[in-house]
Order: structure tokens, then sequence, then C-alpha cells
């Protein structure tokens, strides 16, 4: 074997302990154990050519299938590797480069004190293309690194103890997987850890200045740092980030990991089991950390009033941990009684993390008698004997049902609606729902996306059904939130096959409402402090996109108008409702990866574009208050019915070149809309409205109208008022400040009948090509 060659070749070089003999034509390597002692146990057999670790000592070398001009390596089977938490801090830990993924994040997360590590895996660190090639590291990360040292415990490994950080002489005990005594790991008041958490990491870095360091949030420290950080522009960016995950069958050396290398820990499957405050400190603040920086970074999309909903929330936990933090250095916690602690640790339990705090003033006994009967019902194990237990409970109400067809705009139609088990029926009316139903849908294995503007007051449940002939769309508009909740959290359990009878339907319909409460804007704005710009950093608490939307001193005014939904959870709390409003969000749970056919070569799917994909969303031309039209239309018209055959719709991708189409959709302030003659399958008429975010009125948004354009076919159908009148009102529901167009002296008049008026400005311009 080479190995042998070479110390054939080099008896001179041999280290000292070590002995050489010839034993034939091969020299054999004997230890003298005179000077050095070193524990080879953890060495092993690595064969590079076969990616292979040779584990199995009691196969030979020819059952391995190795020939005598083989490589092999004698390398140890822990390693260091730079690990990047959720929170993007880094840790150096040593993981074993022989066990699969799944076992090394196993062991990673024991360390780390985090309960349920199948919900984690290692991802590759996403390559930005627009840069140029770096070194392997960026000498800023390692301000932000910590330093964890020593190897892993592993299970059914008999040893109670985990040497942490550099060893001088001290040795930690380590509680390993959330402790055998289950120890809490918050504090039941004020959520933030407990000091014990101090012996976990010994005198590591990690414990430096805060014993909790990883169940601490770490608030972005500054705009430029947020800059530099790799966001996916395009689904096929997504996609590539995904192609990053580590094979969890397969061990880190077969993946070509190499030592000291970078890697990505991150929850990858979206489904977290058993979210503890008590025990669950570190798992918690990442989990927070990872839907943190998906928002900022963009790689979900969120509204205007959600991302004000998450920047406030941010903020609230980033001040809380601050205080919990130099509370905790000042030893200044006040004496908790430990019933009433366990008491308030039961009610977060049972009830999600309640937006009220508990009572310490109630009876103990009164309040473990109430906790005690909700336990039960929680569990199935009692019932409410007021109704009647033996059916299933049921929703009946009217509600707008609209099933939209390719590229049409019939408005929503009222429905009385009955959702009984796992299905909907729909009746004319509510005398009618002892009949037949017009329209009846099974739920169970669909796919359920909200969407909800809580401004304009629109609670809209948009359904994806299977059917033979592939997925059915309907949407579903509720009148107010209550209903919204009630009906939303029926869908999401029918989805799962789950009726209303089930235990948490109850709580889905409260962390709907209370989800919703938390985007509302405040009623009382002279509550807001008047000192905004002491202790809040608008640039870290929101995605680049708001930043060039709006001003710092605007985002810092909503953010704080938001504040006030928030201003009385705890940070526990907090973290639990962010992370709730995370999994509400339409995208949350969505992956992207590219697909390879059989007969053809890699194509990102992802990122391939339909025929039919408007330049901007249809619903908006739907929503509008066409009473609050101007002009007087004979015979009358209106969006939803521009006359036979005709219909009015935002441009799409088979009417325009792709990538011109795909350049100004991306724009987002393009509203191309026009109106097809379906008969001919010709588009008639068209119009533009452009928006313009004006630098001298504070970004505000300024409309123009341009391009009206009708066929001469066409001509005295009205169809040029109707896209006039149409444009007019989508940029007052766009919120301009104002609308402006441009036209010959001749058609002034025609104009006014809108309510244009005549501007004392000239018009002025320079053609330098055709």
């Amino acid at each position: 074997m080479e190995l042998l060659e070479q110390i054939q070749r080099r008896p001179q070089r041999c280290s000292k302990g070590w002995s050489i003999s010839k034993l034939g034509e091969l020299g054999v390597l004997t230890w003298t154990g005179e000077d050095v002692k070193k524990d080879w146990s953890d060495h092993a057999l690595w064969w590079e050519k076969k990616k292979t670790w040779l584990l199995k000592t009691h196969w030979t070398l020819d059952k391995y299938g190795i020939q005598a001009d083989a490589k092999l390596q004698f390398t140890p089977q822990h390693k260091l590797l730079r690990l990047q938490l959720p929170n993007m801090k880094y840790v150096k830990v040593k993981v074993n480069f022989s066990d699969r993924v799944f076992k090394a994040v196993s062991d990673i997360c024991k360390t780390f004190n985090i309960r349920h590590p199948e919900e984690l895996s290692l991802l590759r660190k996403p390559r930005d293309p627009s840069k140029k090639k770096k070194k392997k590291l960026d000498d800023q990360c390692e301000d932000d690194t910590f330093e964890l040292e020593g190897p892993l415990i592993t299970p059914g490994s008999g040893t109670d103890i985990l040497y942490i950080g550099p060893v001088k002489g001290n040795i930690y005990s380590s509680p390993g997987l959330y402790s055998k005594t289950m120890t809490p790991t918050y504090d039941a008041h004020d959520g933030s850890p407990l000091s014990p958490t101090s012996a976990w990491f010994g005198d590591s870095a990690l414990s430096e200045g805060n014993p909790g360091i990883l169940a601490v949030s770490q608030p972005v420290t500054s705009p430029e740092s947020l800059a530099k950080m790799y966001k996916p522009q395009t689904l096929l960016d997504k996609a590539k980030i995904n192609q990053g995950w580590l094979d969890s069958s397969r061990s880190l050396m077969e993946q070509e990991v190499k030592e000291n290398e970078a890697l990505l820990l991150r929850f990858k499957y979206y489904s977290f089991f058993d979210l503890n405050p008590k025990y669950d400190a570190i798992r918690i603040n990442q989990l927070y950390e990872q839907s943190k920086w998906a928002i900022l970074l963009e790689e979900i999309e969120c509204t205007e009033e959600e991302m004000m909903m998450f920047a406030a929330l941010q903020y609230h936990i980033n001040k809380l941990s601050i205080m919990s933090s130099e509370n905790h250095l000042n030893h200044s916690d006040k004496d908790v009684d430990e019933v009433d602690a366990a008491l308030s640790d039961l009610e977060i339990t049972l009830e999600g993390v309640d937006s009220q705090p508990p009572s310490p003033g109630f009876p103990p006994l009164h309040r473990i008698h109430s906790l005690l009967i909700a336990l039960l019902r929680v569990n199935g194990i009692i019932f409410d004997f007021q109704g009647d237990i033996t059916s299933i409970p049921e929703l009946a109400d009217y509600i707008k049902v609209f099933k939209p067809k390719k590229l049409t705009l019939k408005g929503y139609k009222p429905y009385w609606c009955t959702f009984k088990d796992t299905s909907i029926s729909c009746y004319k009316s509510k005398e009618e729902s002892n009949g037949t139903p017009a329209h009846q849908m099974n739920l169970r294995g669909c796919e359920v996306t909200p969407d909800v503007n809580i401004s304009g007051q629109k609670f809209n449940i948009k359904l994806l059904i299977p059917v033979a002939e592939g997925m059915n769309e309907i949407w579903l508009r509720c009148d107010n939130e209550t209903q919204y909740a009630s009906w939303m959290a029926a869908c999401r359990l029918a989805s799962k096959g789950k009726t209303m009878a089930d235990s948490s339907y109850g709580m889905e319909v409260q962390n709907i409402l209370s989800f919703l409460k938390m985007q509302h804007l405040n009623p009382d704005p002279q509550l807001i402090p008047e000192q905004i710009n002491t202790d809040i950093n608008p640039e870290c608490l929101v995605s680049p996109r708001y930043l060039k939307k709006y001003k710092n001193k605007q985002i810092t005014a909503r953010i704080l108008e938001a504040h006030q939904n928030v201003a009385q959870m705890s940070l526990i709390e907090a973290k639990m409702r962010f992370i709730q409003a995370w999994q509400s969000l339409p995208e949350f749970g969505i992956t992207h990866f590219n697909a390879r056919s059989q007969s053809a070569a890699m194509m990102p799917v992802a990122t391939v574009m339909p025929d039919d994909t408007p330049m901007f969303d249809p619903r908006i031309l739907q929503e509008l208050d066409w009473s609050e039209n101007t002009t007087t239309f004979s015979p009358a018209i209106s969006p939803l019915d521009p006359g036979d055959g005709l219909v009015l719709r935002p441009l799409c991708t088979a009417d325009l070149n792709r990538e011109t189409f795909e350049h100004m959709k991306r724009s987002g302030d393009y509203y191309v809309t026009v109106v097809e003659d379906t008969n001919l399958g010709q588009i008639v008429a068209t119009a533009t409205l452009v928006i313009e975010h004006k630098f001298t009125h504070s970004c505000a948004k300024r409309g123009r109208i341009e391009d009206v354009v009708v066929s001469g076919e066409c001509r005295g159908k009205q169809l040029g008022k109707l896209l006039i009148s149409t444009l007019t009102l989508l940029s007052k529901r766009l919120n301009c400040y104002k609308i402006t167009l441009e036209c010959l002296p001749k058609n002034v008049d025609f104009y006014k009948k809108f309510g244009y008026l005549v501007s004392d400005e000239n018009y002025m311009f320079q053609r330098f090509f055709n």
C-alpha cells in the first residue's frame, strides 16, 4: 500500500515514538510508546477514491475490494467544523465526519440543548453570483465566531461529561439533551434564560458576557451588515439555495465536506413539534432568528402591514432582551412564588402563550382548578356537556364565493355555506339549505392560503382543491375577522383530514384572531412616544424594499404605531407570536427546487412563467369601488362587465415579449390594463398606469396615465372612457396622492368629464430617437 511504501522510502523522517522494521519488501510501522502517549481510538481509515470509511474492523481489506495500489488515509473521525447557527453567528464544533449527517446533527443539537434534532439539517453556504470569488472565510466573520471545541457526546456512550471550550483544568457537566430532570430554561415571568445555563458552556466563549448567549436574541448590528448578506432575487436563486442541503443518509466526508468548512445549521422541514417555552430556550430563540432573517432577507414575501408588525415585534424583543440581560447581570430579579410561577408556565403551555399576562392575584386553588379543567379538555378527557357530544360542530353563514376562470373578472356571489366534517356546501339561500347544494367541496388534501388586508377590511381564503383534472381554485370572502378566523381554522383542519371536533380548533381560531389583532392600527396616535429616534433603528428592522420606499422617520412612526399592539407581551410570548405570524404567511413552507426530466437537461421549472401570468393581481380591478366613478355610461358598463364578449384584465405574459413583460412586472410600478375580445382572441383596447415615487413628497406615489389606445373596430363602445375611469380609481386604490395625464388641446373637454383639471404648467420634451 502507498502508506507503507512511503515509510520504506523515508525511514529517517519517522516521528519520535515510532520505529520501522523490514519484513520482506514491506516496511512495518511499530509504536514504541516511549516518549509520546496519544489515544488513537478516534482514528480510522478513509478510502478517498471510493469516498468510503473503513469502519468495519472485522472485515479484511480484500472484502472491501482494496488493491495494493489503493491510497488510504489514517485520519481522525472527529474534525472541526465552522457552523453558522440560525442567528447568523458562527461556532466551532468537533463533529464526527464518519457519522451520517442525521446522527451528526443530533449530536450537535445535544450539545446546544436543542430538542427534536430531526427538524434541523446542514446546508452549504450559498454563493452570491453578483460578487466575485472571495477567500474561504471572510475576515468579518471571525468577529462573530464563538469557539466551541471538544468531542460531541454520543448517545449510549456511557459518559456524562462533555468537555467544552479550551479545557484549563476545569470540567463542566452538561445536561445534554434537555436534561434528565427537565430543568426549566426560561424565566416564567420575563421569558429570559435562567442563569444556570452557564454550566452548559463552562468557561468557553459562549458564556462570556451572557450565560445563555444562544437563547438570547442578537439584534442586527448595522444596516451595512444586512446589506452584505446574500439575498435571493428570483425563484431560481431560491432553488439554488436548496441544492445545498446535505444528504442525511451519508456522512460529511462522503459529501466532500472539508475540515474547518463553514456549514449552515437550519430548520429544514417547517414542522415544529412541541415548542415548549419552559424547556426550549435555545430552540425557540434560534427558530425566531431563522424566521427573522427569512423576512429581512426577503426569502418570504409579506405585505407592508405584516412587515411593520414583524418590525414592531423585533423592536420589542430586542428591548426586552437587553433589559432581561441587565437584570440577570445585576442580580436584581425579585423573588417569585414557585407555585405561581408553575401555574404561569402551565397557562402559557395550555393557552398557546396567551396574549394576556397571568394574574398572580388569583387564589392558587382557583387557578389550579381552572387549569386542570383546561388540561383535561385539551387532551380530550372531558367535554363541554352543554352541547351534543355525539355531533361534530358545524359552521353555517353567508359567505361570498368566487371561482375564477381564465383571465375573467367575475364578482363574488353570496351563498349560504355550511361547513360540516371536511366539506363545504353552498346554497343560493338559507331557505334552500335542506335541498341539493349548488356547489360542494371536499377540502381534504387541499391547499389553504390566506389573503388578508386589515386596513382594507379584506378577509379572503384561497383554496386549491385537488380534483381529477388537477387543482380547482376557489376563493372565499368573509365579512369580518371573527367569521374569517372560524372558517380559516376549519379549512386548515379539513385540509389535514380533521374536523372542528378536533381539540386544536379553538386554539387555531384564537391564534388567527391574535395574529390579526397585532396588525391593527393604533386607535390612539397620541400614545406614541415623541422621542422616536432614541432607541430604534428602522434600517435593521425592515427589509431593504421598504427602506427604498419610505424615509426612516416614516418607517419609525409606523413601527412604533404597530408596537402599541405588542407592548404588553413578555419576551417569550413575543418570540412565539413572531414564529406564529411567520407560519401564517402564504408562502410559509414552500420550498423551491430545480427539476430534471428524464429526456432533458436541468430545467429551472421554478422560474417558468405560464402564458396567463398577469402583470398585476387581477383582484385589484375587481375590488374597485365603481360607485365612486364620476362618468356616466350609456349603456352601462363596468370593469366587471365591459360588454358582450369583452373582458377587462391585466396584461399577461402571452400578450407581450416575455423579456419585456418580466422587466415591467419585476418593477411593480406598471399597471397595463387591456380589454380583450374573447370572440376574436385579440386585445382591442389598452391603457397604462405608471406609478412614480416622488422624492420631493417623501417618496409618495404619483400616478400617470399613458398609452390609451382603442382599436378602430371598437370605437363607440366606450372602452376608452372605461379604461380612463378604471385607472383613475385604481390610482386612488393604490394610495397615489395625485394622478396626471397628457393630451392634445382638443381632448381637454373629454378628460374634464373624469374630474381632471387643466394645469398651468407647460409640457415640454426632447426626442433623441424614434
